[in-house]
């Protein structure tokens, strides 16, 4: 494997790790219901992306069914990336469509108080 993937492949797998452990955390929060049986299943995943981390980190060789919890990794770690995307996307095209210009409209107005209470309030 080049030291490439083998970079990737190590980061996806700490991904999955900290995923998991956002899940159990999550989890603890809901005192209503016991999620004991979840809980074990996110640590036994957690300790399987650790597992497969050290094997990439001691240059060993990965079976299949590591391959397949790296792409089921990466699949889980693509979505949470591209919903921060999206958010980060609106909220720079909120600054621009409607913040900036009106910023920019409140400091050149002598008489800004006018526009600061029609646009900000």
């Amino acid at each position: 494997m080049n030291k490439g993937y083998r970079e990737l492949f190590q980061m996806v797998a700490r991904n999955g790790a900290i995923n998991a452990e956002k899940v159990i955390d999550t989890l603890k929060q809901d005192k209503e219901k016991d999620h004991a049986k979840e809980i074990e299943s996110m640590l036994a995943m957690r300790d399987s992306f650790n597992s497969i981390e050290d094997k990439l980190i001691n240059n060993e060789e990965l079976d299949k069914s590591e391959y397949v919890k790296l792409y089921a990794g990466a699949v889980v770690s693509r979505n949470i990336m591209k919903k921060n995307i999206d958010t980060w996307t609106a909220v720079v095209k909120e600054y621009d469509d409607n913040l900036i210009p009106k910023l920019y409209e409140v400091g050149k107005e002598e008489d800004y108080q006018t526009l600061v209470d029609e646009y900000f309030n």
